[in-house]
């Protein structure tokens, strides 16, 4: 985002721009010399933290489309309706006035971008346990599917 066509007077925060980019060649050095798979989890949550301050340099007459389309992402990925909704309710003033206030646009941006993550998070791990409940138990649908015509006898010889 801080590469983004930006206002004259929509000021890049450079200092903050900086210390992002430090912490991004930190990250990259020390996945370098990384030898456990729980080490390189770490880093990759600290690259996700760093991510978010995009909302920081997201210029000011983009504020609002980015909030929206990341709230309209988050209710596509089928999670309970209450949480973009509370997201809809509790930033959308905040998005709307981001040219009067863009610091607290952008930290309203900050916040649906880390409620995002959480949720894709959420997802990936709960993919992973189903795809390691799948393997634990290939035939657990043909059980289902055999049982199923007994089932069936069952309940004609209740209604008979």
């Amino acid at each position: 985002m801080a590469q983004r066509p930006r206002k004259e007077d929509d000021k890049l925060d450079t200092g903050l721009l900086e210390t992002v980019l430090g912490r991004f060649a930190e990250i990259e050095a020390s996945t370098k010399a990384a030898t456990l798979e729980d080490e390189l989890d770490d880093f990759e949550n600290d690259g996700e933290v760093q991510g978010l301050f995009a909302a920081y340099f997201c210029p000011i007459n983009e504020i609002q489309d980015e909030g929206n389309i990341l709230i309209d992402t988050i209710e596509g990925w089928g999670i309970p309706k209450t949480s973009p909704k509370k997201l809809r309710d509790l930033f959308s003033k905040k998005l709307q006035n981001a040219a009067d206030n863009p610091h607290d646009a952008r930290g309203a941006l900050y916040s649906i971008l880390a409620e995002a993550d959480a949720w894709r998070d959420f997802i990936d791990d709960y993919e992973k346990s189903m795809l390691n409940y799948s393997r634990l138990n290939p035939l657990g649908s043909f059980e289902l599917e055999g049982s199923c015509p007994e089932i069936r006898r069952f309940g004609d010889f209740l209604r008979n």
